[in-house]
């Protein structure tokens, strides 16, 4: 039982260290970092951008479609914007009203 637990401590060991070595040595695929936006995607209205994309998309739950929570006047610009990226199958819904405490904040 002794000799089993040497040979299995040796063998994790063993994976750790060329688990490392390739973490360390292997290769590395370029990223490509740089970001680009074009404002005129958008138009002037972002709630009616929203508005047009969301009517093509058939059966969406009334209370969840895109929206913008604005921070004072509707498309008044503020120096600071949080985006918040619900999960796959989430909502915003699902951790309302922090949004709009947030906005109002």
């Amino acid at each position: 039982m002794r000799s089993f637990g040497k040979w299995l401590g040796r063998l994790l060991l063993a994976l750790v260290v060329a688990g490392a070595a390739l973490w360390a040595f292997g290769p590395y695929e370029k990223a490509d970092l740089s970001a680009s936006f074009d404002p005129a995607a958008f138009g002037g209205d972002l709630d009616a951008y929203f508005a047009a994309s969301e009517a093509q998309v058939p059966g969406i739950t009334p209370g969840t479609e895109k929206r913008v929570i604005w921070a004072g006047a509707p498309g008044a610009r503020t120096g600071l914007a949080l985006v918040y990226i619900h999960g796959f199958s989430a909502t915003s819904e699902e951790i309302r009203p922090v949004p709009d405490l947030v906005a109002e904040a």
